[in-house]
């Protein structure tokens, strides 16, 4: 910033009228405009310069209507009520030359109004105008204090110092606030990195942007059947919005363009692949039918960009809701939605693969969330039955969450919804449970070995190895009765890490089964170089089962694994006849409802000691016994 301010060329009607003789002269000297003099001498001219305060609020209006984007601005911020130009000016002027001012307080306040121009496209030049209307105004009226020329110029030089540092401390303010916005995108694409899954990614993004650059909510839905927007991500500003839309009873938001309530910014993006933006709600009709819910709130514009696949076709919606009009409409705050929608798309393509199946609402997930943070976890067990022999030789433990008297909430339902942290949770709780469990069998007289999911993101946590010894250890069951199961999939970066933690736990003594084996991303090479002690086929192969065909693919496979000296396990076996079919195939084992459901822990002795009776007749009948 120069030394001296250029005089910006005020209005004639604003121009003082004293004589060169009279206006005081102002030597710009290092003074500390904030001292203790300097408070006297405020306080003393106080009659004089209040007057010249109030008539430079009131000429400021000439200022903002002089240029177009001001005058547009503050004409809105007049219509939705948020600020009064006029009144809010005075109390601005007032505070700036205030002789209780320090410069502490100064520059905080600078600091607010030059990020709040920088946020709404104001160029600062008006308020440098404003700031040097005010100060030759304030001039003219030092001139007619009956006080000598030279105290007359000190104070004058006290004024301007203020006022220089006002303006130096919006311009920092300004520059703070786009780099803020350089940050922010910088942060999230190391969040991109470090995130795991696709729901970790949206909810960490939206912590690092929620009360941010004047945002007040912010959330992330897909359409469902019937072309209605669901929010599946939700900042925690979103809710009240929600619950004022609900309570107005306003519709929901539809993609269809024939709709009343198919022309929000989400809809508008969905269709034209664009970001989109509602300046505000009295001026986009569009969005109009939400403007009473949003203003309860304290939303007055919004906008929405759509997250794109791998093909370039939307997938979901992302809409940001802001304090003030107009807010994204600047060229810089487009530039942010266009870095920020590339950062959601790269993170969808490498994250978001399990969002693409079904639709869990934000309310819903909340749900979800606090009953897995109470422990309100219930595990069930699926029986494994050795094809030769037809004994029960292992349970699946498998996790569903708990709500009271209704019924168990399904996997289905919420893992979808669930992020690394979440992740990590339930399978210390289910691994816990299942131990445990076991050893309460083992007290019964029934051996079982348990086998567990362990998701990928789990597996490369480093405490991961700690909270399976600690858990053996808790129960004393022998690590060769834990197998966990493992799920390969595409993701290459964490490879080298999930190798380390296999071995660790071989060593370990825990049996590793390689999850879905005969899918996408199963890989050979990992199998035989890897120590794994069982493979589980793709539950999708056995489709072959139920044709008259000899399943050729299969058996090769079964083959496969026999030959890397690989336990087999077929599940999905729902009918006798696929049972029969496995054991014709030489699978080792089999799991399904046609052997047994899921079940509580306390109905898995009754069970078993049932089994013995059923097994004998079945499995005669398809010659699976030795």
């Amino acid at each position: 910033m120069p030394e001296s301010l250029p005089n910006p060329g005020v209005g004639e009607a604003s121009r003082a009228d004293e004589t060169i003789a009279d206006r005081p002269r102002v030597v710009l000297l290092d003074v500390d405009p904030y001292a203790q003099p300097v408070r006297a001498e405020l306080r003393a001219a106080a009659a004089v310069l209040m007057p010249a305060m109030r008539e430079a609020a009131a000429s400021i209006r000439s200022v903002l209507d002089d240029d177009p984007q001001g005058r547009e601005t503050f004409a809105l911020l007049e219509r939705e009520g948020l600020v009064d130009p006029a009144r809010f000016a005075e109390r601005y002027l007032l505070g700036v030359y205030s002789p209780r001012l320090t410069r502490r307080r100064q520059q905080r306040r600078a600091h607010l109004i030059g990020q709040w121009f920088e946020l709404m496209g104001l160029p600062l030049s008006l308020s440098v105008e404003a700031m040097w209307l005010t100060l030759r105004l304030l001039h003219r009226a030092i001139a007619q204090l009956p006080w000598a020329r030279e105290r007359r110029s000190q104070l004058a030089t006290f004024l301007t110092a203020r006022m220089r540092e006002e303006l130096k401390a919006q311009i920092d303010g300004q520059r703070q606030l786009a780099l803020v916005r350089h940050r922010l995108i910088v942060a999230l694409e190391q969040w991109r990195v470090e995130a795991t899954d696709w729901p970790e990614f949206v909810t960490g993004a939206m912590r690092r942007l929620s009360g941010r650059l004047g945002l007040v909510a912010l959330a992330l839905g897909r359409p469902d059947s019937e072309a209605r927007i669901v929010y599946e991500f939700t900042s925690p500003g979103f809710m009240p919005y929600l619950e004022a839309i609900r309570r107005l009873r306003v519709g929901s938001l539809m993609l269809d363009a024939s709709s009343t309530f198919g022309h929000s910014p989400q809809a508008r993006a969905w269709r034209s692949r664009s970001i989109e933006t509602n300046p505000s709600y009295l001026i986009d009709t569009g969005a109009a039918p939400w403007a009473p819910a949003a203003h309860s709130v304290g939303i007055h514009a919004s906008a929405a960009f759509p997250i794109d696949d791998l093909g370039g076709q939307a997938a979901a919606v992302f809409a940001l809701y802001g304090q003030w009009p107009r807010q994204f409409e600047p060229e810089s705050a487009r530039l942010f939605l266009q870095a920020l929608r590339q950062v959601f798309a790269q993170a969808y393509v490498e994250l978001g693969r399990r969002s693409r199946a079904e639709i869990i609402p934000a309310e819903m997930r909340r749900d979800h969330l606090q009953l897995l943070s109470r422990g309100a976890v219930q595990m069930v067990y699926q029986p494994i039955v050795d094809l030769r022999t037809g004994q029960p030789v292992a349970v699946e433990a498998l996790a569903r969450l708990e709500q009271g008297a209704e019924p168990l909430i399904q996997p289905s339902a919420f893992l979808a919804g669930f992020g690394r942290a979440e992740l990590n949770r339930l399978f210390v709780l289910g691994l816990r449970m299942g131990l445990r469990q076991l050893a309460q069998w083992d007290a019964q007289s029934l051996p079982l070995a348990l086998t567990l999911n362990l998701p990928p993101s789990v597996l490369v946590q480093p405490d991961c190895v700690r909270w399976i010894q600690d858990a053996l250890a808790a129960t004393g069951i022998a690590p060769q009765r834990l197998m966990l199961e493992l799920l390969e999939d595409e993701e290459t970066s964490t490879t080298a890490m999930r190798d380390i933690a296999i071995q660790h736990l071989a060593t370990m003594g825990v049996r590793l089964v390689m999850d879905d084996f005969g899918s996408g991303y199963s890989n050979l090479w990992r199998l035989r170089n890897l120590p794994f002690h069982s493979v589980k086929f793709d539950r999708q192969l056995l489709a072959d089962l139920d044709t008259d065909h000899q399943p050729r693919f299969l058996e090769a496979l079964v083959a496969v694994a026999r030959s890397l000296h690989l336990r087999t396990v077929l599940e999905g076996l729902e009918t006798q006849d696929r049972v029969e079919r496995a054991c014709t195939l030489g699978a080792d084992a089999g799991q399904g409802f046609a052997l047994s459901p899921p079940l509580l822990p306390e109905q898995v002795p009754s069970w078993t000691a049932n089994f013995e009776w059923r097994r004998r007749a079945a499995f005669e009948r398809s010659r699976c016994l030795d």
